[in-house]
């Protein structure tokens, strides 16, 4: 079973760290897997992911920090109720992260709150580019000059 699922808060307001999502074996020796992926990023930058912790239980959680299309070699980590952060992560050609949720050791349930995706590509500074620019135009001038 995979689901979602919310708590109301004061006023009627939804409680963003109550457990949301969740998967669920069934029973406690039962392991279940739930396979996702965050399409549409530009292939070329890098992104850090945060994965908000539930307040319930663990779940388990791997990331294909590499870009590669696949979890093998990556880092399976125990979410608990504080998060966990994945990063730097290269998505793959296509714009896509691949992960796989579990749940917890020895718990029939994971519970989580929810994913935050943050850009973190560096961006050049307008005079870093200004500066490149004029000084391949003064290259460029220069060898005009010599010919």
């Amino acid at each position: 079973t995979a689901g979602w699922g919310g708590a109301g808060g004061a006023g009627g307001r939804l409680d963003l760290v109550r457990d949301y999502l969740f998967v669920d074996a069934g029973n406690v020796t039962g392991v279940l897997s739930l396979d996702w992926t965050i399409s549409g990023l530009i292939p070329s930058h890098i992104y850090e992911l945060y994965a908000y912790g539930g307040v319930a239980r663990d779940m388990a959680l791997t990331v294909d920090i590499d870009g590669d299309g696949s979890l093998v070699g990556d880092l399976l980590v125990v979410v608990d109720g504080n998060g966990a952060l994945f990063g730097p992560i290269t998505p793959d050609a296509l714009g896509n992260i691949i992960g796989q949720v579990a749940n917890g050791t020895g718990d029939p349930e994971g519970n989580w709150a929810g994913f935050q995706l943050r850009d973190i590509s560096p961006i050049p500074e307008p005079g870093t580019m200004a500066l490149l620019a004029l000084g391949s135009l003064g290259l460029l001038r220069r060898r005009r000059r010599r010919r």
